[in-house]
């Protein structure tokens, strides 16, 4: 009895890519669909490489992750093996800007109370001694020393 090889489905990481990666070791020849495109694969990719699902003339930039990863250094058919064979490095011009300053919140402004009472003499007094619990404390705070 044959065992019949799982479908082989390429992974697309972002919709924008012209690049699928493959999860597994793909023979030539297996029809793959990723993103809405078909392709045939025209030699063996290994598992964790890239297949093109598009052509690619010379110098023409390939995308992954929705980045630019490398230009093209020859000729790339839809289904070809995608890597440094046929790939080059080069710096990318990037846009990045830094965000402009943004001015701090407001701090809130502390209204300031006086959980307390004025004394005869017009000095303040509050009653944080009364809540001791010494009995002379409590005592004193009823006979209104305090």
């Amino acid at each position: 009895m044959s065992v019949s090889p799982a479908p082989v489905a390429p992974i697309l990481l972002n919709p924008a890519d012209d690049v699928a990666v493959l999860g597994v070791d793909t023979p030539a020849g297996t029809t793959l669909s990723a993103g809405g495109v078909t392709v045939t694969t025209s030699a063996e990719i290994p598992s964790g490489h890239k297949v093109a699902l598009r052509a690619f003339a010379p110098d023409e930039p390939v995308h992954k992750y929705g980045e630019i990863i490398g230009y093209a250094s020859a000729a790339i058919a839809p289904g070809d093996h995608v890597h440094e064979h046929n790939l080059e490095y080069r710096p990318v011009a990037r846009e990045d800007e830094i965000p402009a300053a943004r001015p701090a919140p407001e701090r809130p402004r502390a209204t300031r109370t006086f959980m307390g009472y004025r004394r005869a003499v017009g000095r303040p007094a509050g009653n944080t001694h009364c809540t001791g619990t010494a009995p002379w404390r409590r005592s004193w705070c009823r006979q209104g020393r305090a």
